[in-house]
């Protein structure tokens, strides 16, 4: 299996690391803050070995991608990553909006009072036998009046609170903590891959006006929605880019390699005038002989999965009834599919456009692209240094709950 040097000698702690653990890739960047944006110092990835559909199936072949993802990257910056900061995504993470009240009975709000809130959200977590990996709190409700942001100081007889909260299953992440001790890393923070890429995509005045971002990946599509600053819907979708991958390779009898090779250099989500005189060779599965496709053949295969991905994201979207449905932004590695933005704009019915990175800056390419939105989000939480922590196997729930207060108190 493939190994890295972690001898104190060459230990050295760069600014800020960040690994996207996605569903098909494994992304590692190193880099630090210049004026009001990051500069990228290292960057690797590499094919998500051992995990299938958000979920570990193979912890030996998980170690060996991450390392080696992690290697390009140290190999780059000169620097060997200890400390790091992990966006998760896949069905083993859940984002919900969660509303607790206490009774603080007529007498002045004090942090006491908003730390029994804290406890009365973890009790209700842990119920559900899973793991906050964190949770932030977007506004405060005093005997009925809305929009309070500090209740601190106030008199009221009931306080509420409305959190954004994620949560990771209890045995997923025991798994995912064993498989970054055994490639040496230190997990500092966990963020969903959804919430990450919203903020490395996002501007902040779309966040206040309403926006729907959605993250369209290789096995799953994350939606977050925003409204006034803060986030009111989120969840994941289960299709993804590797499900048109798929259906190509079935439509027209290849393998799945060339498959994408085929979606990547021809694929599109709409129909062109003259797409049925367009000729793609192709290599039979399993045979010697070639075989010819039209192009308009392949967009038509393509265009059905794209628009399931669209009416699910829609009727998603009508259940809660909570997205301004007027703009959208889109990221990912699906999101640079020929015609995907405007499929979106037929099927949404709103404004889209195309998201990349916001405050990255470095000399890979592939740093300013859609699918390095999540690392810049990663990049902007390790920035806010927000404290949001899942509780590491090695770490005490009291270190855990001081340093979750201290980041809740500077927070509201």
């Amino acid at each position: 299996m493939f190994k890295r040097n972690t001898s104190p000698q060459t230990y050295h702690v760069p600014t800020m690391n960040v690994l996207d653990l996605g569903s098909t890739k494994f992304m590692c960047a190193q880099g630090h803050k210049v004026n009001n944006t990051f500069r990228t110092a290292g960057f690797g990835y590499h094919a998500a070995g051992g995990m299938t559909g958000g979920r570990i199936t193979d912890i030996s072949l998980c170690e060996d991608s991450i390392l080696r993802a992690i290697e390009t990257a140290e190999n780059q910056s000169g620097e060997v990553i200890k400390d790091i900061t992990v966006g998760l995504g896949g069905p083993c993470i859940q984002n919900k909006i969660i509303k607790i009240s206490v009774q603080v009975g007529g007498d002045i709000v004090e942090d006491h009072h908003v730390e029994t809130l804290f406890q009365e959200l973890l009790r209700f977590s842990a119920k559900q036998d899973k793991e906050v990996l964190y949770f932030i709190p977007q506004s405060y409700t005093l005997d009925g009046a809305m929009g309070v942001l500090d209740p601190r100081g106030m008199i009221a007889k009931e306080l509420s609170g409305s959190f954004f909260v994620t949560f990771g299953q209890r045995m997923f992440m025991e798994n995912i903590m064993n498989v970054l001790d055994r490639c040496h890393l230190i997990p500092q923070q966990f963020i969903s891959t959804g919430y990450a890429s919203s903020l490395g995509a996002l501007l902040k005045d779309e966040t206040v006006l309403g926006v729907t971002h959605i993250d369209m990946g290789g096995r799953h599509t994350d939606v977050t929605t925003f409204r006034e600053g803060n986030v009111v819907q989120a969840f994941s979708l289960p299709v993804g880019g590797e499900h048109i991958t798929q259906d190509v390779a079935r439509g027209v009898g290849i393998s799945m390699a060339d498959a994408e090779r085929l979606k990547t250099l021809y694929g599109s989500s709409i129909i062109e005038r003259g797409d049925d005189q367009k000729i793609l060779q192709v290599q039979m599965l399993n045979s010697m002989s070639g075989k010819q496709v039209t192009k308009q053949l392949l967009a038509t295969i393509i265009r059905s999965r794209v628009e399931e991905m669209f009416e699910m994201i829609t009727q998603q979207i009508k259940i809660n009834i909570l997205a301004t449905g007027q703009r959208y932004v889109l990221t990912g590695g699906s999101s640079m599919l020929h015609g995907i933005k405007e499929k979106a704009e037929l099927m949404l019915r709103g404004t889209v456009r195309l998201g990349h990175p916001t405050n990255v800056v470095g000399a890979n390419t592939a740093s300013m692209g859609p699918e390095f939105s999540v690392c810049a989000g990663l990049f902007a939480l390790v920035d806010k240094n927000t404290q949001e922590v899942a509780i590491p196997k090695h770490t005490s729930r009291k270190f855990f709950w001081d340093r979750l207060k201290s980041w809740m108190y500077d927070t509201i």
